[in-house]
């Protein structure tokens, strides 16, 4: 069984266990709650974390050829682009 939803993290703690307690919040809209509700009679659930954000590199990072298709003036570089014909 399987639920997918986007959620942001509400709070995180380490409990005196040594656990981690991980608070999320998501709207109602992304959730089946029927699903999570059968989930969590289950017991124990994997949990896979993303960000969805994408990350930006600095301008002394290497960029894998991305920014060099555009010129110092913001100009698309038609050889760096090439033809795809």
């Amino acid at each position: 069984m399987k639920q997918e939803l986007k959620a942001n993290i509400n709070q995180f703690q380490v409990t005196s266990g040594g656990a981690v307690k991980v608070v999320l919040l998501a709207d109602t809209t992304d959730v089946d709650l029927n699903n999570l509700s059968e989930i969590k009679e289950i017991g124990d659930v994997k949990v896979n974390v993303e960000n969805l954000q994408a990350e930006l590199i600095g301008d002394d990072q290497e960029s894998d050829g991305q920014t060099e298709m555009i010129d110092e003036d913001g100009q698309v570089n038609e050889e760096a682009v090439g033809d795809d014909e």
